[in-house]
Formats: C-alpha cells, structure tokens, sequence
C-alpha cells in the first residue's frame, strides 16, 4: 500500500467523524440565532462547511508528516497498532472510489459550466431604459459599477453569473410576464448577489462539495447555506427597495412557476426553499420553540461527548514515535532463531531485510514472527 493512499484513505475515514461534529455544532447554534438575523445564520453555516476541508488537510499532514507517520506503512500482517489495522486495509479502496466519484462530479460540473457559458454568449443585452434602471439599482445597493443585464429566450429563471466579471441574466419570459416593480425586485435580488460577492463563495461551496460528494453532513450544511444565502438577499431586496414583503413574494411565486438550472454553478432567485421564504416574507418572525432549543442542546451536548471520547483514543498514541519500540522473536518450530529491536520510524516491511535476515530454509508453517510493543516515558 503506497503512503500517499494510506493518507488519502484516512483522511476520508477520518473526515467522517468530523463532518458529522461540525453538522452537530451548527446546527445546534443555529436555533439560537434570530431567525431574521440571515446574516449571522449564514457565517455559521458556512464556517462549519468551509471548516470542513481545512480539518481534513490538516489530518492529512499530521498523517504524512506527523510522528506516526510511520504507522501507516506498516505491511505485516502481524502488526495491530492503535486501530490502523482494518483502516488501513480499506484506505485503498476508499481512496480510489473517492477518486472515482470526484471524477464523475468534475464531469457534471464542466458540463454544467459550459451550458451557463454557452447562455451568457447568447444572450442579448437589454434595452438603454432597462440598463440604466439597473445601474441605478446597483448604484442603491453599493456597488461600484453597473453589471450588465442580458436577456435570453434559453432561460428559465433570472441568473447572477460570474466572478470577476459578474452578470445578470434574464429569461425573455421574466419580462413579458412580470409587472415593472416585480422585474425591479428580481433584478435587486441578483444584483444583492454580486454585491455580497456570493459567486465567490458559491464556487468555493461547489468545490468543498465536490471533494466531500460523500457526507451527508456536507448535503445538510450545503443546503442551509444556499437557504440563509437567498434570505440574505431577500433582507437586501426589503431593505432597499422599501416594498411591502406581499409584492416580492408574489414576484418570487411567479417565478417558481419555471424550472431553475442546477444550483452549483450560478444563484438564482427561486433558489433555496421557496415556500420558507414566502413564509417568512409574509409572516412574524415566530420565537424558536423551546422543544428545538432544547434539542440543538442535546446536539451540542452529543459533540462534546463525541470529542471527549476520542480523546483517550488520542492520547493512548505516542507523541514522538521514536519513543515507541517493536521488538520482535523469530522462530523455527519452538525454537528462537534471533531477537532484535526496531524503532517504529523503519519502515516494518523491511526490518527483516534491514537486519539481515534473509529466506529461511523451512516450511512456512514452521516460521513464526512475533512482536512486542512498548511504550517508553521521555
């Protein structure tokens, strides 16, 4: 098993345990967040989803680099060591349908990305009148320059694209169906898109769930970002248009009426779960029920004891690995051939090689090797 799967295959083992803590700590923050407080939900769900990847790469280096990197290495099938055994047995086979399932998502998402590319080519630029009501609009939410505005008989639902160079575009439809205010409100939500810069962060979400495809507490967290996201801009939408909450919902309800793209590569404005945006539109803000408050404690709670469990786990491994020492007896039949010591930073596979011995003329079923683990103080 070459090293480079051994680190790959735990780091996927291991991000599971860690995925499932971060899902757990958010969530059990977030009922304690106001509910129209979108922003601060938002930085939480996201923190938790981007924390996500950073925890893995660091797990990867302590795997690689770490004093116990020497463990994963270990070929004989007689050694047992702090759980690596069946770990290490399925980190080939974890890395390569990691590595797999990454290539199908790459496949989807390039073919998603050409298909936004080949709408924005296409599309049209909206009238001088339409253009400039824009740029007024852009100018009340701060952004610094007008963003274009295009139009395109393709699409179904309005789209920010881009990141360096961010536009908008409309479906045809859009314009012939929605009152002069309701196009105004829509064109604010995408606009509120590229002014939050959430294309940026949209790629880097598609990225973490492109690389963790495999969690289901990255599904949970990815979908509770694109929600506090699209309330986040429904808020700026209120904000600065001054317009009843009744008018944009009935604006957001006749656009559901088509079907969006997929929602990795561009941010829609029906994106997210409509129906829980017109509800909170059009209705008070409800205080979070005591039995959900109570439950995000027993969450919290559940994640503490989940981190304190592996903490014995943890501390029973050896700081330096040079303090650990295998020792090892090998025998003929009943009968001690040669005892030797190594330390556990030799690669295992070859610590017969590295201390001479060579083919042993016997049965196979007469060679047995035996080995001792001891642990030394500093």
């Amino acid at each position: 098993m070459s090293a480079f799967a051994a680190v790959l295959g735990l780091t996927l083992l291991h991000s599971l345990w860690q995925g499932a803590l971060l899902a757990l700590a958010a969530f059990a923050l977030l009922p304690w967040l106001p509910r129209r407080d979108a922003a601060w939900r938002y930085r939480t769900a996201c923190a938790a989803l981007l924390a996500l990847p950073l925890w893995m790469a660091l797990t990867a280096w302590l795997l690689a680099a770490g004093p116990n990197a020497a463990l994963l290495t270990a070929a004989e099938p007689g050694l047992r060591l702090a759980g690596f055994a069946w770990a290490s047995a399925a980190a080939p086979l974890v890395a390569f349908g990691w590595g797999a399932g990454v290539a199908l998502h790459l496949l989807r998402w390039f073919l998603g990305w050409r298909h936004l590319a080949v709408l924005r080519r296409t599309a049209l630029p909206l009238s001088g009148d339409l253009q400039a009501r824009a740029a007024d609009l852009g100018a009340r939410l701060g952004l610094a320059r007008a963003v274009p505005v295009f139009v395109s008989a393709r699409l179904a639902v309005p789209l920010a694209v881009g990141v360096l160079r961010p536009v908008v575009l409309l479906p045809l439809a859009a314009l012939a169906h929605l009152t002069p205010l309701q196009l105004e409100l829509v064109l604010l939500h995408e606009l509120a898109h590229i002014r939050r810069r959430d294309a940026l962060l949209n790629l880097l979400q598609s990225l973490v769930e492109l690389l963790c495809f495999y969690h289901p507490a990255v599904w949970l967290l990815a979908a509770r970002v694109r929600q506090e996201r699209e309330h986040c801009c429904d808020d700026a939408v209120l904000r600065v248009s001054q317009r009843p909450p009744l008018v944009y919902a009935q604006a957001l309800e006749r656009l559901e009426r088509e079907r969006p793209l997929p929602r990795t590569l561009a941010l829609s404005a029906t994106g997210g779960q409509l129906m829980n945006r017109i509800r909170r539109l059009v209705r008070p803000d409800p205080a979070p029920p005591i039995a959900a408050r109570l439950g995000s404690l027993a969450l919290l709670c559940l994640a503490l004891a989940a981190c304190a469990a592996r903490a014995p786990l943890e501390s029973g491994l050896p700081l330096n690995v040079r303090n650990v020492c295998f020792s090892a007896q090998v025998y003929v039949g009943e009968h001690p051939v040669r005892a030797f010591s190594v330390a556990s930073d030799r690669v295992i596979s070859g610590m017969l090689a590295a201390h001479g011995l060579g083919v042993v003329n016997c049965g196979a079923e007469d060679l047995r090797l035996e080995y001792r683990v001891e642990f030394r103080a500093q």
